[in-house]
Protein backbone atom coordinates (compact mmCIF):
# COMPACT_ATOMS: atom_id res chain seq x y z
CA UNK A 1 0.00 0.00 0.00
CA UNK A 2 1.58 3.02 -0.69
CA UNK A 3 1.85 6.60 1.07
CA UNK A 4 2.01 9.72 -0.02
CA UNK A 5 3.14 13.17 1.11
CA UNK A 6 0.31 15.74 2.31
CA UNK A 7 1.76 17.88 -0.59
CA UNK A 8 0.89 15.20 -3.35
CA UNK A 9 -2.47 14.16 -2.11
CA UNK A 10 -3.51 18.34 -1.82
CA UNK A 11 -1.91 18.66 -5.38
CA UNK A 12 -3.34 15.52 -7.04
CA UNK A 13 -6.94 17.03 -5.30
CA UNK A 14 -6.63 20.43 -6.79
CA UNK A 15 -6.24 19.25 -10.30
CA UNK A 16 -8.89 17.12 -10.41
CA UNK A 17 -11.00 19.21 -8.59
CA UNK A 18 -10.18 22.01 -11.38
CA UNK A 19 -10.75 19.79 -14.04
CA UNK A 20 -14.39 19.07 -12.88
CA UNK A 21 -16.63 21.61 -14.42
CA UNK A 22 -19.04 20.62 -11.95
CA UNK A 23 -17.45 21.45 -8.91
CA UNK A 24 -15.74 24.32 -10.07
CA UNK A 25 -18.85 26.38 -8.99
CA UNK A 26 -21.25 23.98 -7.08
CA UNK A 27 -23.96 24.68 -4.67
CA UNK A 28 -25.17 22.99 -1.99
CA UNK A 29 -27.91 22.90 0.20
CA UNK A 30 -28.73 21.44 3.61
CA UNK A 31 -28.48 21.68 7.51
CA UNK A 32 -26.09 23.49 9.49
CA UNK A 33 -24.98 20.44 12.43
CA UNK A 34 -22.20 20.69 14.77
CA UNK A 35 -21.19 24.71 14.56
CA UNK A 36 -18.18 25.92 16.67
CA UNK A 37 -16.78 29.40 16.43
CA UNK A 38 -13.44 29.27 17.63
CA UNK A 39 -11.36 32.37 19.12
CA UNK A 40 -9.91 32.81 15.54
CA UNK A 41 -13.62 34.29 14.65
CA UNK A 42 -13.72 31.56 11.69
CA UNK A 43 -16.86 29.04 11.80
CA UNK A 44 -16.90 25.02 11.27
CA UNK A 45 -19.86 22.77 10.75
CA UNK A 46 -21.24 19.79 9.41
CA UNK A 47 -23.72 20.73 6.26
CA UNK A 48 -25.93 17.61 6.48
CA UNK A 49 -28.82 15.41 4.88
CA UNK A 50 -31.17 12.47 5.85
CA UNK A 51 -27.98 10.50 4.32
CA UNK A 52 -25.06 12.45 4.23
CA UNK A 53 -22.41 15.09 5.83
CA UNK A 54 -19.85 17.25 4.56
CA UNK A 55 -17.25 19.23 6.70
CA UNK A 56 -17.12 22.74 6.08
CA UNK A 57 -15.30 26.04 7.37
CA UNK A 58 -16.85 29.92 6.53
CA UNK A 59 -13.63 32.17 6.99
CA UNK A 60 -14.22 35.13 9.53
CA UNK A 61 -15.74 37.80 7.80
CA UNK A 62 -17.55 35.34 5.62
CA UNK A 63 -21.15 36.55 4.72
CA UNK A 64 -24.07 35.40 6.66
CA UNK A 65 -21.90 33.32 9.36
CA UNK A 66 -23.34 35.63 12.09
CA UNK A 67 -26.55 33.82 11.04
CA UNK A 68 -25.67 30.34 11.22
CA UNK A 69 -26.85 28.04 13.70
CA UNK A 70 -27.40 24.69 14.61
CA UNK A 71 -30.13 23.61 12.11
CA UNK A 72 -30.58 26.22 9.80
CA UNK A 73 -31.16 25.24 6.70
CA UNK A 74 -28.94 27.05 4.47
CA UNK A 75 -27.23 26.70 0.38
CA UNK A 76 -24.09 27.27 0.19
CA UNK A 77 -21.29 28.47 -2.43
Amino acid sequence: MPVYPVSQVCKYLKDILGQDVILQDIWVRGEVANLARPGSGHSYFSLRDSTARLRCAMFRGGFGSELLSDGTAIIAH
